[in-house]
């Protein structure tokens, strides 16, 4: 069994070799090795909403998401993290100094609702009983500048099995480390994409917020939306886009997340995949005939190609394509 000290070390040694999009499970099925537990969530969502944008769960149903929202109006957990820790709607400015305590203090529901109320409330038979939990035990982190909250709850679906003292510590001592993980695992992604592409990058759910960004990207996302999207894009996540005259978009998904990828159009973007390759040819130094053999073309249609490559980059000559390529820093 792990000590607390190798489990912290195994977190973030494993950035980088663990995917980015199955990492939180990842975690999650390492807790186990020091924390009992039959079943989990990991959710985060934005305060604006109170809804979850991203689910890792383990033995339980994603439907459990749902139905932790649904039961919000009567759910004592999510009282007392709205209470504690965030208000929907709200990004509180400045925090109070009893809510910094608070942040990411586990909550067992027992201590919230007895047993013999718990069990016999439309809460439980409604939202719990038909997942098989018996036991839970919740945490939330809120990062108010950008708005966003993570839940991490452990159930356990023998009722006789209560979280101990010592576990309820270990969680919020863990906590903090599977939330800062998990972050900074975001960030190497988002730099060794940097490195490759050259780009502004950022991580973002299906609504658009973000869950790591680059100064870089929001200075774009300033420069060309003004300063109006500091929580979340100022545009749909769709296919790879350019846009507002001049901005272009790269967009990959990743698990539940989505690399966006941005940076100012260049000349080269102006040009069919075809002609990128046809482009990418010539300043290999081949000949008309070698790419048309490698494009399954004939010689005379690379000519043409390379003739309207010309005339949408505004340039006469070869020694002009592989200048702009080299200004480009070698991408078409």
């Amino acid at each position: 069994m792990l000590s607390t000290d190798q489990f912290i070390s195994q977190l973030y040694r494993a950035i980088g070799q663990v995917p980015l999009e199955e990492y939180r499970r990842w975690a999650l099925e390492s807790l186990r090795s020091l924390i009992h537990f039959d079943g989990a969530v990991w959710g985060s969502g934005h305060a604006s909403t109170a809804e979850f944008h991203t689910h890792t769960h383990l033995e339980v149903s994603k439907e459990l998401f749902d139905d932790l929202v649904a039961s919000q109006s009567i759910n004592p957990i999510y009282q007392y993290h709205l209470n504690h820790v965030i208000e929907p709607g709200q990004l509180k400015t400045p925090l109070r100094a009893d809510t910094l305590e608070t942040l990411g203090k586990p909550v067992d529901m027992m201590e919230l609702m007895p047993d013999e109320t718990f069990f016999q409330s439309t809460l439980y038979k409604r939202y719990f009983e038909p997942h098989g939990i018996e036991r839970i035990l919740s945490s939330m982190h809120f990062n108010q500048r950008s708005g966003m909250f993570t839940l991490l709850t452990l159930y356990r679906f023998d009722r006789a099995e209560v979280f101990t003292t010592a576990e309820k510590s270990m969680q919020q001592q863990l906590l903090f480390h599977l939330i800062a993980a998990a972050s900074h695992a975001q960030f190497v992604e988002l730099q060794q994409r940097h490195q490759q592409s050259k780009v502004a990058s950022a991580l973002c759910d299906c609504h658009g917020n973000y869950h790591e960004v680059e100064r870089e990207f929001l200075d774009l996302i300033e420069s060309w939306y003004g300063d109006t999207a500091r929580h979340q894009l100022p545009f749909e996540l769709t296919e790879q886009v350019t846009l507002n005259n001049g901005l272009h978009v790269e967009i990959e998904a990743l698990g539940e997340l989505f690399y966006i990828g941005l940076r100012p159009e260049r000349a080269l973007d102006k040009l069919t995949t075809r002609e990128k390759e046809v482009v990418s040819g010539i300043c290999n130094g081949l000949t008309f005939k070698t790419i048309a053999k490698h494009l399954d073309l004939s010689p005379s249609t690379i000519s043409n190609h390379l003739y309207r490559i010309y005339r949408k980059l505004g340039i006469n000559s070869r020694g002009e394509l592989v200048a702009l390529l080299d200004s480009n820093d070698g991408q078409t």
